[in-house]
């Protein structure tokens, strides 16, 4: 390497550290981490990952080449497995799968996907993205998470279902198959380990919200939500519950500060960002009372210091309302 080369990783989730050992003392300290999102011209988020060789200089003159030249959104993070916007998004992705899984007898997948798509915020279902993304991808970045991240392991935990659509081939859009088979309008069904057309799930309550959105009444469409006592919403409110709270607790422990998982999430997969839809749902003491009312048995809660979290800024910079409206 020239004395002012750089090199760098565009790797999703191996140890930086690792990597770094592989260069010399003096050229570990120009080598680092640089995540970028696909499709890029979509997703402008980008990860630095130092290692710990590098200086803050180095860091801060690279970062301000990639917001200011290259056009992205960046946030620095800390070397931990998945990094940030991974860490968050496949704990969402592969929860739907777990889901899914638990629901498979009202419909599994497409079930899970129909409650937990345009309402809630994402431009892409998280099973649709999974295909999009391939599910071999999926695999490797949930295992990596898995072995190496020592809390929450079980939102981490792989499916069956996913490895036997793997043994068979089917790894998503690359393929032609994956969870989904759109050029057939099918899914797989869990429980005949085989393709069906897909469902047209009708969720009146949904439905009524997105009447409220269409004349930009969005907190009246979310109480409507909100005040919805059927299993569907009780679904879709326990993952979207589940999704903010971890996504706060891994802001902290791998980003900057909390507001690192808003532009994680809404630059990295055009996702409601979880500040915002605390703000929707009608903030701190709101999120409190349906954390009560949805996830009073969850395990894994039991371990997070929602104290400490909820001292923190959560004031989003981003407007929820862009992303509600988007899903029409």
């Amino acid at each position: 390497m020239k004395s002012n080369a750089i090199a760098a990783t565009g790797t999703s989730g191996l140890s930086i550290e690792e990597m770094a050992k592989c260069y010399s003392e003096e050229n570990r300290k120009r080598f680092c981490g640089i995540h970028f999102f696909n499709p890029p011209y979509n997703l402008t988020l980008c990860e630095v990952i130092p290692n710990s060789q590098n200086s803050k200089k180095f860091i801060i003159e690279l970062s301000n080449y990639l917001k200011n030249t290259l056009l992205r959104k960046v946030v620095i993070v800390k070397d931990k497995p998945g990094f940030l916007a991974n860490n968050i998004g496949f704990q969402f992705i592969n929860m739907s799968m777990q889901y899914a899984n638990y629901y498979k007898d009202r419909g599994g997948i497409d079930y899970i996907d129909s409650i937990i798509s345009g309402i809630t915020g994402r431009s892409m279902s998280p099973m649709r993205t999974a295909d999009f993304v391939g599910l071999d991808v999926h695999k490797a970045i949930i295992e990596n998470i898995y072995q190496k991240q020592d809390e929450d392991k079980e939102y981490f935990e792989s499916i069956d279902y996913v490895d036997y659509l793997l043994d068979n081939g089917n790894k998503g859009d690359k393929t032609g198959k994956g969870l989904y088979d759109l050029n057939n309008g099918q899914v797989f069904d869990i429980n005949k380990n085989d393709y069906r057309k897909i469902e047209k799930y009708n969720f009146k309550y949904i439905d009524e919200a997105y009447k409220e959105v269409k004349i930009g009444n969005y907190k009246e469409a979310y109480q409507i939500i909100l005040n919805n006592e059927c299993t569907e919403n009780r679904i879709l409110m326990e993952m979207m519950l589940k999704y903010v709270v971890y996504a706060l607790k891994t802001s902290l422990n791998v980003g900057e500060n909390i507001k690192d998982c808003d532009i994680a999430m809404a630059e990295g997969f055009n996702w409601i960002p979880p500040l915002a839809f605390i703000e929707l749902i009608g903030g701190k003491q709101a999120l409190l009372k349906y954390i009560d009312k949805y996830l009073e048995n969850d395990k894994i809660l039991k371990e997070i210091d929602l104290d400490d979290l909820l001292k923190q800024d959560l004031k989003s910079n981003y407007d929820y309302k862009k992303y509600i409206k988007g899903m029409l």
